[in-house]
């Protein structure tokens, strides 16, 4: 097997099986020392990928100037395109420095989830994020160094109202991936989604959702709206994502599980008592109600990829209240789901990389 298929495969072990034991037993009482033996394997990982995801090829064209690259698509790689040229022609050091901003911006995050929610929380969190994230930080890094940068402030300003702070977060972010300006405007909507949404709207959303990407409503809109436009069009090779097949294989079972989450979700909110996790319930059922209406024009998901967080805290909280008996300790099949995710995930991406 391939080194590039074998060391993440390595390092996903560690983090999904092996260092929540070692943090559970030695390191928990030190939280700088509990997260180095945490990020320092994710940094060598990444910064020594090869050949993984959809977009490796382009961010080496990119590095060595062969594709064109300006400020509009992002401020800070269009500053690390044309500057670390001048270090090295070797487009390594691209991938070494993305790596350590990547593990930065996770130290921030991971210690502010143990000091809000605790280590138990952190944990199940951690496993989570992991599994919805690991795959993209090889692959979409200006998405997946901006989704960073909003984590933090989903996480530290948004519930809050600290919207100064909010605001600035997602302008950096937006100097990564421009895109990400888009969720400037959440707190307009923050009196609506931060407090307890009436279940019966919950589910509707979510079944709406769930029929409009079963009848492929989007991926057939935006088919027409591809052979209808001009060939000059910009960006109309996007609608229909053809280079990103390989996100929508496998056994289509993957938007009734989201509904299923959904249902489930809408329901347990009613009982949420932190104003943080209502916001985090109601955004995440919005998430995954939205990924299922684009769920054949993967593009457009990449967008939401942004909102990843909220489905993480969202499926840890899953994960604890139903992991007690009057449950029937349903919460270890949303862990398992998790885990399937990823590894499904992974193996796809490689083989459509031609590494398996």
């Amino acid at each position: 097997m391939a080194v590039n298929v074998l060391y993440p495969l390595i390092c996903s072990v560690y983090v999904l099986f092996i260092y929540p034991i070692i943090y559970s037993k030695i390191l928990n009482k030190n939280k700088i020392l509990s997260l180095a033996f945490l990020l320092i394997p994710l940094f060598i990982t990444t910064a020594t990928q090869v050949n993984i995801g959809t977009d490796y090829p382009s961010y080496i064209g990119l590095y060595k100037g062969e594709f064109p690259f300006d400020a509009s698509k992002g401020v800070i790689f269009n500053f690390l395109f044309d500057n670390l040229n001048l270090i090295s022609n070797d487009p390594r050091l691209l991938f070494v420095t993305v790596s350590a901003l990547q593990v930065l911006f996770q130290f921030f995050i991971y210690k502010k989830v143990i000091e809000l929610y605790g280590k138990t929380t952190f944990l199940i969190f951690l496993i989570v994020y992991f599994c919805l994230t690991f795959t993209s930080s090889f692959n979409i890094l200006r998405s997946s160094l901006a989704s960073l940068v909003l984590a933090y402030s989903f996480l530290s300003h948004l519930p809050y109202g600290k919207i100064k702070k909010y605001t600035f977060s997602t302008l950096l972010a937006a100097l990564f991936h421009p895109t990400a300006i888009l969720f400037v405007f959440i707190p307009i909507f923050l009196p609506i989604i931060k407090r307890n949404i009436p279940t019966i709207i919950l589910i509707s959303i979510a079944v709406i959702g769930f029929i409009l990407g079963q009848i492929k409503f989007v991926a057939v809109l935006a088919d027409w709206l591809y052979h209808s436009l001009p060939p000059s069009t910009p960006y109309r090779f996007y609608l229909v994502s053809e280079h990103m097949n390989s996100y929508i294989g496998g056994l289509g079972l993957g938007m009734f599980v989201n509904l299923i989450f959904c249902l489930v979700g809408a329901y347990l909110v009613r009982h949420e008592r932190r104003d943080d996790m209502i916001l985090f319930y109601n955004l995440s059922i919005i998430t995954y109600s939205l990924g299922m209406v684009f769920y054949y024009n993967p593009i457009f998901n990449r967008v939401l990829y942004y909102l990843v967080f909220f489905q993480a805290m969202f499926l840890s909280s899953l994960i604890v209240k139903l992991s007690r008996d009057r449950y029937l300790y349903s919460g270890f099949l949303v862990l398992v789901n998790s885990l399937l995710y990823f590894y499904f995930g992974y193996y796809s991406v490689q083989v459509f990389n031609g590494n398996i």
